[in-house]
């Protein structure tokens, strides 16, 4: 039996099926050429925007990484706080249709996991897109 083979098997052990299993393997970029023909996949930048269930998004992002989707979206960062905003980066990302749209990354200061989150457009500062997302311009109030 082929390792793709067998690499598809252990997938649908997972219960994915062939279009959820291959943007998840860590080998994806072993498939070959007509493994990834057959199932509809260009690059990970292909797979990512293709997929509409964000449970699946996030599989694929734990699974390839973080910086493995920046890069496959053409991230590029905009300002990287300091101070009290520590923790955050304003990024920008092509999702596809060749516009670069602005994205809040915050880092949980607990578990250090990234979280990213879509704002408005308009947002060109760290300051604008936390005020646009808090829908305020105060600061959070910190829970003890």
């Amino acid at each position: 039996m082929s390792e793709e083979k067998i690499e598809v098997e252990e997938g649908k052990k997972k219960g994915l099926n062939l279009r959820q299993y291959a943007p998840i393997i860590e080998k994806f970029q072993k498939l070959s050429p007509e493994t990834r023909e057959k199932l509809g996949l260009k690059s990970l930048k292909d797979v990512f925007l293709t997929e509409t269930n964000a449970e699946n998004r996030m599989k694929i992002v734990k699974v390839n990484g973080i910086k493995a989707i920046y890069d496959a979206c053409g991230a590029t960062s905009v300002e990287v706080g300091a101070g009290e905003e520590d923790g955050y980066e304003l990024i920008t990302l092509n999702m596809g249709d060749n516009r670069h749209r602005p994205y809040l990354k915050m880092v949980n200061p607990s578990t250090q996991e990234i979280h990213i989150e879509g704002v408005h457009p308009d947002c060109k500062t760290i300051k604008a897109a936390l005020e646009w997302r808090n829908k305020t311009p105060d600061k959070p109030v910190e829970l003890t």
